[in-house]
């Protein structure tokens, strides 16, 4: 996997153009957040965290995980 970077940090996998509307994959996500996949799953829904729904899989706003990371991190 490639690692691209952005903002000083690296995603593997990631085509990350700058444009706001990159999706991130759960695997993309699990790798930032340094979670499990199954993880993520279970608690995106309770957490609130920002998500498309295309077919089965899940995929994550680029621009909404900042603004919900920004909200709810210390």
């Amino acid at each position: 996997l490639s690692c691209i970077q952005k903002g000083g940090i690296d995603y593997k996998g990631a085509i990350l153009s700058g444009i706001n509307d990159e999706l991130l994959t759960i695997d993309q996500l699990a790798a930032r957040w340094k979670k499990s996949k199954a993880w993520i799953y279970s608690n995106h829904q309770r957490l609130g965290i920002p998500v498309l729904h295309i077919g089965q899989q899940l995929r994550f706003p680029f621009e909404g995980l900042l603004a919900w990371e920004s909200k709810n991190t210390r």
